[in-house]
């Protein structure tokens, strides 16, 4: 997994771009998940599966409360990417929006991160860079995510900020 790119603090290219806060029924998300012939598992990459498998396992618990709390994430991470670009056309269509690219993972500490598929980095960027006016220098996006749950919801809050990138990606262990 790779960590974001490092920025110059001093060159932000605004504090917080966009916000997304969204709330799941925990009840009625399960039904979706076990409705027969429901796709809802496609919205899920393969390793969002595995770690709320995983999760499930270590807390003694239903991976779908680990899965409505990724799916609010990644409800949130497309509402403020949506408040971020403001005016600006979305890059995707409701029938259209590649979820299972849009990935909200754990690392080894347990600290969720927004994960993007290449294509939709760079639909983000791009429209991102058009609307800031980036100039001299790749834009750096930021992801801050938040994700709990207790009872019969999940929740999840999602800040994006953006900064002039100074060096590129590094390997996360």
């Amino acid at each position: 997994m790779d960590c974001p790119a490092v920025c110059d603090l001093g060159e932000d290219l605004a504090p917080v771009l966009g916000v997304g806060c969204d709330v799941v029924a925990i009840p009625s998300f399960r039904d979706g998940m076990v409705l027969p012939g429901s796709r809802m598992t496609d919205l899920f990459s393969v390793r969002e599966r595995r770690q709320c498998v995983a999760l499930s396992k270590a807390h003694g618990d239903d991976e779908i409360i680990h899965l409505a709390a990724r799916w609010a994430g990644k409800e949130c991470v497309v509402k403020a990417w949506c408040a971020a670009l403001g005016d600006s056309d979305f890059p995707y269509a409701v029938d259209g929006m590649p979820w299972s690219r849009i990935e909200i993972l754990d690392d080894r500490r347990s600290v969720p991160h927004v994960v993007l598929g290449d294509d939709v980095a760079e639909a983000l960027v791009s429209g991102l860079g058009r609307r800031l006016s980036a100039g001299s220098g790749p834009i750096a996006v930021r992801w801050s995510p938040s994700l709990s749950h207790d009872g019969n919801r999940a929740l999840a809050f999602v800040v994006l900020s953006a900064c002039r990138r100074v060096s590129g990606p590094q390997t996360r262990v």
